[in-house]
């Protein structure tokens, strides 16, 4: 169902004052389900960037649109992901006209059963709380009384179990690499939409540290492509996931025989980064100043798969 702007502005006044709230573009990310639909909140709002992050804050806190004439506007219920921490988002679902009647999401999976449950008491207190009181905007109320108690009640981080192969600094166990089946294997992951400039940044960070071979596309759809040692590519798809993405999918996976041993004349810190080139399919595709490659279209993407000799990887995502 769609709404006029003007049985809607109630709901734009408060979504305007969250934005106001918010310090980085990245902490209030849209969850609809069409490209239309955002550029048409973000014309309502006040602004549209279509390029790179989500919300173009600075022009909603301005005023700024180039959108259609007021009354030409219509608009689905808003749907939005507000960060209330690194390690927890608050999903808003618009139920009707009133900026009252909604419901909110916490999305907080890596975190201990314990901080879970807190800040679950917390946000059902809050809401009960401002529900009795009638606060005209129930939305911002809500988002800044939680990051106020996270800030004096901060999440613990949980300590993740290092993966197979790899020690408790991080760096591989040479002595596992060098007695382990070890493959590789490339991984191909599809979502609604790739536009927040953090999550960007996350691809490459996540990729870096794996040691990972990667294309992303962003935009609508996202796509991401990891190639490297398969327990390396299964946590970055871990990782990932941990994101809450729209509509994000394992689109395919190849695992490749098991790899030879490196030479002896190999060092032992060597050997992970002799396994990748030696036989990563995109390593003699990219360049070491470039572990992962942001491209801008499909056609990149599906060209660079091939420079790989991985296009049957790319074909079988798109069910060609």
């Amino acid at each position: 169902m769609r709404y006029s702007r003007s049985e809607l502005e109630p709901i734009i006044d408060e979504l305007r004052l969250v934005i106001a709230s918010v310090i980085k573009n990245e902490e209030f990310e849209w969850d609809l389900l069409d490209e239309q639909d955002e550029r048409d909140w973000e014309n309502a709002l006040g602004g549209e960037d279509a390029y790179g992050s989500s919300m173009n804050v600075s022009a909603a806190r301005d005023g700024v649109s180039d959108g259609p004439p007021y009354d030409d506007v219509v608009l689905v219920l808003p749907e939005y992901s507000l960060c209330l921490a690194p390690e927890a988002h608050l999903r808003i679902q618009h139920a009707s006209s009133l900026s009252s009647n909604f419901k909110p999401i916490l999305y907080a999976p890596s975190v201990s059963r314990t901080d879970h449950d807190r800040l679950s008491h917390e946000l059902t207190s809050r809401l009960d709380e401002l529900n009795r009181q009638g606060e005209e905007y129930p939305v911002f109320n809500l988002f800044t009384s939680l990051r106020e108690y996270l800030a004096l009640n901060p999440l613990t981080e949980p300590t993740r179990p290092s993966r197979p192969g790899q020690g408790v600094d991080g760096h591989h166990d040479d002595k596992f690499v060098a007695m382990r089946e070890l493959r590789i294997k490339c991984t191909l992951l599809w979502s609604h939409h790739l536009l927040a400039t953090g999550k960007r940044k996350k691809i490459v960070q996540w990729s870096t540290e794996l040691g990972l071979w990667g294309i992303s596309k962003p935009g609508y759809p996202g796509v991401i492509i990891v190639e490297g040692l398969e327990a390396d590519a299964d946590e970055f798809v871990h990782r990932i996931k941990q994101l809450n993405w729209k509509a994000l999918q394992v689109r395919c996976e190849h695992i490749s025989d098991i790899l030879p041993t490196p030479p002896p004349e190999v060092s032992a810190p060597g050997r992970h980064e002799w396994l990748l080139r030696h036989h990563a399919s995109l390593a003699p595709v990219l360049t070491d100043e470039i572990r992962v490659k942001e491209v801008a279209g499909m056609n990149e993407v599906a060209e660079l798969m091939k420079q790989a000799g991985l296009e049957h990887v790319f074909k079988s995502a798109l069910k060609l």
